[in-house]
């Protein structure tokens, strides 16, 4: 049984860049997001360990491939949730980070699954600048469904250079914030050279 049931669900995602070494990118972000209090994860350390080992063996394999890193977590974000810690590489430049929630406003008791409520979505915002503060990443986002990949016009799946630095430009991702539905998009601006200052797009 997966350890998230049903749907929607609702997605805190950061942009960060790859890293030549594969190994301490994943194992310096585990390390990172189990220091931080309200983050707990599930599985064992050797099944965290071996899904590492996992990632970084897909790199040493000729050819475009899925690199993904997943794993159970809960998180204590208005009260105790099941999440799911997704990290996949998009590119050879870039790396997105997404926490997964369930996202539906009703409890689903059956899967011992906390139903989010508009009063919840707060503490979901201070939680990302949390995790913002802990990552630096280039850009960051909160929606249902959608994840900071979706600032890409792009059609393309990952891995692909689509999903490079010089393929974002501001005004276009104003527009897909829009059209893909992102309720809080954060950007920081300095990483493309172009302002000096913190960049901040908020939809809720």
């Amino acid at each position: 049984m997966n350890w998230l049931q049903g749907g929607p669900f609702y997605e805190l995602s950061f942009l960060i860049k790859n890293s030549r070494n594969k190994v301490k990118l994943i194992n310096d972000l585990v390390l990172l997001f189990n220091k931080i209090d309200v983050i707990e994860f599930v599985e064992p350390e050797k099944i965290i360990k071996s899904k590492i080992e996992s990632y970084i063996q897909k790199h040493e394999t000729i050819g475009l491939i899925r690199r993904v890193f997943d794993t159970n977590t809960k998180i204590n974000v208005a009260g105790m949730r099941k999440s799911r810690l997704h990290i996949q590489e998009l590119s050879e430049e870039l790396v997105k980070i997404n926490f997964w929630f369930y996202g539906s406003t009703f409890d689903a008791d059956e899967w011992n699954q906390v139903g989010l409520k508009l009063k919840d979505k707060p503490k979901f915002k201070l939680l990302f600048n949390v995790l913002k503060i802990k990552i630096n990443p280039i850009l960051g986002t909160i929606a249902y469904e959608e994840d900071c990949s979706g600032l890409f016009n792009t059609s393309q799946s990952p891995k692909s250079s689509d999903y490079s630095l010089n393929k974002l430009k501001l005004n276009e991702m104003k527009e897909l914030v829009r059209l893909n539905g992102f309720e809080y998009c954060w950007i920081n601006s300095e990483q493309f050279g172009n302002e000096k200052e913190i960049t901040i797009y908020n939809f809720t």
